[in-house]
C-alpha cells in the first residue's frame, strides 16, 4: 500500500473515533487534544482505545498484528508514555504517529 492512501485511511479510522465520541474538531487536523479540544487524559486515553479499535478492524490496512497502543512507548527524553505525550499534541501529530507505526514491522508486510 502506498504511504499516502494508507495515511488518508488512518486520518479517516481517527475522524470516525471522534465524530463516534461527539469530539467536534471540525475537521481541523491543528487541534490539540488537551489544551484545544478540552480532553483529560483518561478520556484521550478512551479515544485511543476507539481509534485502536476501528483501525484493527479496517481490513484496507491489511494489518499483520494488531495495533496497541499501550504497548508504543513516548517520548524517553521526558519520560512521557504514549498517551501523555500525544495528548499534548495535535490530531495531526497523532495520525503521523500512528502512520509511522503502522508503516513498519510488525504491523504491515
Amino acid at each position: 500500500m502506498d504511504a499516502t492512501t494508507r495515511l488518508l485511511y488512518i486520518g479517516n479510522d481517527v475522524d470516525a473515533a471522534m465524530t463516534n465520541r461527539h469530539i467536534n474538531y471540525r475537521h481541523d487536523v491543528s487541534k490539540r487534544f488537551q489544551q484545544d479540544l478540552g480532553l483529560s487524559l483518561g478520556g484521550f486515553q478512551t479515544l485511543l482505545n476507539d481509534i485502536e479499535a476501528i483501525i484493527n478492524r479496517d481490513h484496507r490496512l491489511s494489518l499483520l498484528h494488531a495495533l496497541d497502543w499501550q504497548s508504543l512507548s513516548g517520548d524517553p527524553a521526558s519520560g512521557l508514555t504514549f498517551s501523555q505525550y500525544y495528548w499534548q499534541r495535535s490530531v495531526a501529530e497523532l495520525i503521523r504517529a500512528l502512520d509511522w507505526v503502522i508503516a513498519h514491522s510488525p504491523y504491515t508486510s
